[in-house]
């Protein structure tokens, strides 16, 4: 039996996204990766792009990472090309079947980089939860502080924060600032 690499990923201008921030997937399986368009084999390089419906529809390239004799030259040859990678998600579970034609011959299946990829909302949403006490009281200067912090748990927790995160940051503070402001305006009325 031969293994080939296949590598699926999102090639459209939402990168941030969270739709598309941990989408990308590697996979060994059974069978040769076959062009898009033509239907025939491709052993290395590109299959071919389609627009998927999925995740609420985007660009998604399709290439080919080699042919190999055994499984262990498969992920060795991930390995090499990729970097760390990992097999499930940050609650332990494996990665689910891919669909189509794919789901047969999926051996095994990963994702790029060691944590999963939050993207701007979930990224917004972890800083909120996790630091919206301490952006709130903090300075325009501590916040690479934070942030630094902030990477660091959410390593902890399995994940990485998303592109924009500095910019995510500061937006954050200024909402906690505008929060603070009108609150103590609220306060000013009341005790009229």
């Amino acid at each position: 039996m031969k293994y080939y690499v296949r590598e699926v990923r999102y090639e459209g201008a939402d990168v941030a996204d969270d739709r598309w921030a941990d989408y990308d997937f590697i996979e060994i399986v059974t069978q040769p990766v076959t062009g898009l368009k033509t239907g025939e084999p491709v052993l290395e390089g590109w299959a071919g792009s389609i627009y998927t419906r999925m995740n609420g529809g985007g660009e998604v390239g399709q290439y080919a990472h080699g042919e190999y004799d055994s499984i262990e030259q498969a992920r060795e040859a991930i390995l090499v090309k990729f970097g760390a990678v990992r097999n499930k998600e940050p609650n332990g579970q494996p990665f689910a079947p891919t669909f189509g034609q794919w789901q047969e011959s999926a051996v095994e299946i990963y994702r790029p980089g060691r944590y999963k990829v939050l993207g701007s909302d979930q990224t917004h949403e972890f800083l909120k939860k996790a630091f919206g006490g301490a952006v709130a009281a903090a300075r325009p200067e501590e916040l690479p502080t934070i942030e630094a912090k902030a990477w660091r748990l959410a390593r902890e927790r399995g994940m990485t924060l998303g592109t924009y995160t500095s910019e995510i940051l500061e937006e954050l503070w200024e909402e906690e600032q505008m929060d603070e402001e009108v609150s103590e305006a609220e306060f000013d009325f009341i005790a009229r």
